[in-house]
């Protein structure tokens, strides 16, 4: 999931500020949750930011993996093993061409 943008989250704390209406007709408006409101509001006194936080830990994000993150195991060889304990041939395009380890003798 993407971050949503400064300009939304500018937008919102503005709303929020103006109080011409109530936390849920806002989220309603900009189509967010009135948890993400709570916590935008939150970060701004505690912080005096609405930026996003930097990606932390976990996966990568797949605009920041690129090609990197093919999921395929290293050192995997000309067998292709996937993390996902899959078997990829390089023929036929992927139909019908996947083997459960199980399935591979000597696997």
């Amino acid at each position: 999931m993407e971050a949503y943008s400064l300009d939304l989250r500018s937008r919102i704390v503005q709303a929020c500020d103006e109080n011409l209406e109530t936390r849920q007709e806002i989220a309603d408006r900009f189509g967010v949750c009135t948890a993400f409101i709570r916590r935008l509001l939150q970060r701004r006194r505690e912080c005096h930011s609405i930026a996003a936080k930097p990606h932390r830990g976990g996966f990568a994000s797949k605009t920041q993996r690129g090609s990197a993150g093919t999921g395929r195991i290293a050192g995997a060889g000309a067998t292709g093993r996937d993390v996902g304990g899959v078997v990829r041939s390089s023929g036929s395009a992927g139909r019908g061409s996947d083997q459960h380890f199980d399935d591979v003798p000597g696997a």
